[in-house]
């Protein structure tokens, strides 16, 4: 059975992007972490995240759980990340976790309205497309 999460880099070694569809299990959100850590510590810094829920038909609501499953927001070489969410409650329960780590974070509604805010706050990168992820 193939993980509802498929990533890839944006902007190679700079920007990863994690598309998440179906429905998650932890076990789900604590492998694509495990992966996301990776990618930030081999990136160059700093590495920013996209993550993108709008798929998401239903997920684990556990906080503790998914304060387990947000390591990666404590990589040093982690830049901003964007959350992509029309749901309320993945906004509230990722704002929540988000405000305790203090972290460099922003939740917007279109994965074009983050790709448009990150190069605002990073001029750095290059110019960002669309991804192109085949969902199964």
């Amino acid at each position: 059975m193939n993980m509802p999460i498929k990533a890839t880099w944006l902007a190679q070694d700079r920007v990863w992007y994690a598309r998440a569809y179906g429905t998650l299990t932890s076990n789900d959100v604590k492998e694509a972490n495990i992966e996301a850590a990776g990618m930030i510590r081999i990136g160059t810094p700093p590495v920013h995240f996209i993550i993108d829920t709008t798929g998401i038909q239903n997920f684990p609501i556990n906080l503790k759980d998914s304060s387990d499953t947000s390591m990666f927001l404590r990589e040093d070489n982690l830049g901003f990340t964007m959350y992509v969410t029309t749901n309320m409650m993945i906004r509230f329960i990722t704002q929540t976790i988000t405000q305790v780590a203090k972290m460099d974070f922003r939740v917007v509604k279109t994965l074009e309205e983050a790709l448009q805010l990150l190069q605002i706050l990073d001029q750095t990168l290059p110019p960002l497309q669309m991804p192109e992820l085949k969902i199964d």
